[in-house]
């Protein structure tokens, strides 16, 4: 691995100053928490940087400057003196006056020439007194996050928690002799900044001292690629469609200030104090072939490359009776256009898997209440379904299992069914199995990888989109969804398994969603609150039986429909995951499109041998036990035939049981005193229900592709008439969808996980 360690400040310009605002409540208090007291004792991080002027007089004017959001008043420097838990990276007096100077003879020298080449950096005097608040914030949002984090604790790679600023940093270490690591921090992989001295500990949080100022690119992502020459191929096709112009729309709604929600809580007492999501930001992911990639493939120049988009994009769309606009390279119906499309991700992840990467692994969250390397046995593959800017398609990302172990750094697009060795269409052979780079190839070394826009990837293969070989092979399986992946607003404002926030020093696990905040998700009535609970599990004997630990929960007279991901044209079961809870849950009907679809669900289902007869079900037998007040049933006293059988009767009349892959106790009780691990089969709170077999189709009589896809809609018809206090809760944990060809074929029966 070659990592670029360098103490130089970033030069890029700050040509616009975020008014994000912080993830922390905007009321303060002198009181400090004790749960949060390390073993240095005495004083707060405030209290440290103003006791050594020497050192941090610069970092604290600026920190005297920094607003804390925009709704707020008070500064950064209170904060750090008061409630909660905090990590601050505290560059030094020389550190920030190097900083200053770099950055304004940048725009010093910019001046004099054309408008359009003058460097705004933000920065107009290298005296520290003589910035502006917007500027002083800005820095200071890079530099803290809001939780007390060491870094000797930590493995190489993304911390969990953004900064204030909404940014991930990435820890390398480096062997500095004598076994002892140095640890290196940066936003964009690329210039990397020397942590003088670790893990400070004081009485609300901890200090990295920094040897420069943590930098993030402001850059557009067209801007960053044409700087690197080993992209000059793809750099020239992203250029000449135009869709550079969308990777620079970062904000959908310039108005959406989280702070005005204040603080909801859920009825059940489960949630108190859910905060809305900061902002609603728009971000990419874009997957990138080197030229030596394109070269490999004769594609030598961007005009190869559009002989080679005209067959897969042009001649296979005639074929499926699609229109093709040839002239046009800004057309959506353009081959290259439709190619560069296809390489852009919804949303912006890093490379690996864990917290705001492709897929879940090792991230931890919630205090110790949540693991998904214990929750999901390495004897599975890790997989999930990702829209792109070409309409109707997806990318299916797997992180694989090899020999029962995975490694999150190998992430792999559009793997083939039979463990990447199928292939339906040989033409589509070299372009399957698509590698993701972790570590950036030495020939790409001044890539930057992350900005404010997104996230770039390298890939080692060409990218292809093709209907059949995706309908037949990639995606002809079962898919599922974690309901927070159907979403990427979640993955882009950094909700979607995040660790929380704190709130007076309390740490929250919920988050409240708006209506109108997720654009796939519409609200149908305005009493409806959605929460979205981030992960946590009962593997701890606290949390909650839910695939990947997290869930929508929809609260009141909740009406809510969501449009269904882009799958390949056919037929195919949809089903809703879903945990029950006997004093909570509501009664939902379901409809597709605009369709009722069976008869109303009762979502308070208490165990599968009691209220499941209601539905006609066989009971299974045997005496249930309880896990925190879920009940699970003891595995070992069925045979595989009854729990055949079992399955057979609930599938008969719509209903399944939670998957097998995911583990959700690891030391149940069981006869005779031995433990076992049990899983979301084996809960007696988890369940699936098939809503319907449907026919998906984006093509209408007129031949006219649809604009918005189907929807699947969730409507709450409780009705208590005042004889008992139900709540109307509608839990939605995953969404699968499976080809019903699968279903129907005995000779290769869909698994149990």
């Amino acid at each position: 691995m070659k990592k670029y360690f360098s103490n130089k400040i970033k030069t890029s310009a700050l040509a616009f100053v975020l008014t994000c605002s912080g993830i922390f409540t905007t009321g303060c208090t002198e009181d400090i928490d004790k749960s949060n007291r390390y073993t240095f004792t005495g004083e707060t991080i405030a209290d440290y940087l103003q006791n050594r002027p020497e050192e941090y007089s610069h970092l604290c004017t600026i920190l005297k400057k920094a607003r804390i959001g925009r709704s707020s008043s008070g500064n950064m420097l209170h904060t750090l003196s008061t409630y909660g838990s905090y990590t601050i990276f505290a560059p030094d007096n020389k550190a920030i006056e190097a900083y200053l100077t770099e950055e304004y003879e940048r725009w010093l020298n910019s001046l004099g020439g054309d408008e359009e080449n003058i460097i705004y950096t933000g920065i107009y005097s290298p005296d520290v007194e003589e910035l502006s608040d917007s500027m002083c914030t800005e820095i200071a949002k890079n530099h803290i996050i809001e939780r007390g984090r060491k870094l000797d604790n930590l493995t190489e790679g993304v911390i969990s928690e953004t900064t204030f600023s909404n940014r991930f940093i990435h820890m390398n270490d480096s062997v500095a002799g004598e076994g002892r690591k140095e640890k290196y921090l940066t936003f964009d992989r690329q210039n990397y900044v020397k942590v003088n001295e670790v893990d400070i500990e004081v009485e609300n949080g901890t200090i990295q001292t920094m040897a420069g100022v943590l930098v993030p690119s402001n850059e557009k992502i067209l801007q960053i690629i044409e700087r690197c020459p080993e992209l000059k191929i793809f750099s020239a096709a992203l250029k000449a469609t135009g869709l550079s112009d969308s990777l620079e729309i970062r904000t959908i709604d310039p108005d959406y200030d989280g702070e005005l929600y204040g603080t909801v809580d859920m009825g059940t007492g489960a949630l108190r104090g859910a905060k809305a999501p900061e902002d609603r930001l728009r971000k990419y992911t874009l997957l990138i072939e080197p030229d030596e990639v394109f070269i490999q493939n004769n594609i030598n120049n961007i005009d190869d490359l559009r002989i080679f988009a005209n067959k897969w994009y042009g001649e296979e769309y005639e074929k499926r009776g699609l229109p093709v606009d040839y002239d046009d390279e800004t057309s959506r119906n353009n081959p290259l256009n439709r190619f560069v499309a296809y390489h852009i991700l919804d949303r912006a992840v890093n490379a690996g898997c864990g917290y705001g990467a492709f897929l879940m692994h090792n991230n931890q969250t919630y205090k110790s209440n949540f693991n998904a390397k214990t929750m999901f046995p390495e004897t599975f593959d890790r997989t999930d379904y990702f829209e792109t800017m070409l309409p109707y398609t997806l990318i299916k990302v797997t992180c694989p299992t090899n020999n029962g172990t995975i490694n999150p750094e190998v992430i792999v697009l559009n793997r083939s069914q039979e463990k990447g060795t199928k292939s339906n269409n040989p033409a589509m052979e070299p372009y399957k199995d698509v590698n993701v780079y972790y570590n950036t190839p030495e020939e790409l070394g001044s890539l930057v990888r992350t900005c404010d826009f997104g996230t770039i990837h390298p890939i080692d293969k060409i990218l292809v989109y093709n209907e059949d070989e995706m309908a037949s092979n990639i995606l002809y399986e079962r898919m599922r969804w974690d309901s927070s992946s159907l979403f990427p607003e979640l993955t882009n404002n950094n909700v979607r398994w995040s660790p929380g926030f704190m709130n007076n020093g309390v740490e929250k696990h919920g988050c409240y969603i708006p209506a109108g905040y997720c654009e796939r998700l519409k609200i149908h009535n305005p009493m409806t609150k959605l929460f979205y609970l981030r992960p946590n599990s009962p593997i701890t004997h606290t949390g909650w039986t839910c695939y990947q630990g997290d869930e929508f929960m929809i609260e009141g007279k909740s009406d809510i429909s969501v449009r269904l991901p882009y799958v390949p044209a056919g037929t195919y079961e949809i089903r809703y995951g879903f945990s029950s809870e006997p004093t909570s849950r509501g009664i939902t009907q379901f409809y597709f499109d605009k369709d009722i679809t069976g008869i109303p669900v009762d979502m308070a289902l208490i165990t599968i041998d009691n209220t499941m007869q209601l539905y006609g079900i066989a009971a299974m037998g045997g005496v249930p036990q309880s896990i925190s007040g879920q009940f699970t049933y003891d595995p070992q006293t069925r045979s595989e035939e009854e729990e055949d059988a079992h399955d057979k009767s609930m599938r008969n009349r719509g209903w399944m049981r939670g998957p097998a892959s995911v583990i959700v106790n690891n030391n149940f009780e069981i006869s005779g005193g031995s433990t076992m691990k049990i899983s979301m089969r084996q809960s007696s709170v988890s369940f699936r229900r098939i809503v319907t077999t449907a026919t998906i189709n984006y093509i209408d009589e007129n031949g006219k592709r649809y604009s918005k896809g189907h929807t699947l809609r969730c409507k709450n018809v409780t009705s208590t008439n005042g004889s008992n206090d139900r709540y109307d809760e509608n839990s939605f944990d995953y969404l699968e969808m499976v080809p019903t060809s699968i279903i129907s074929d005995p000779s290769n029966p869909e698994d149990k996980y």
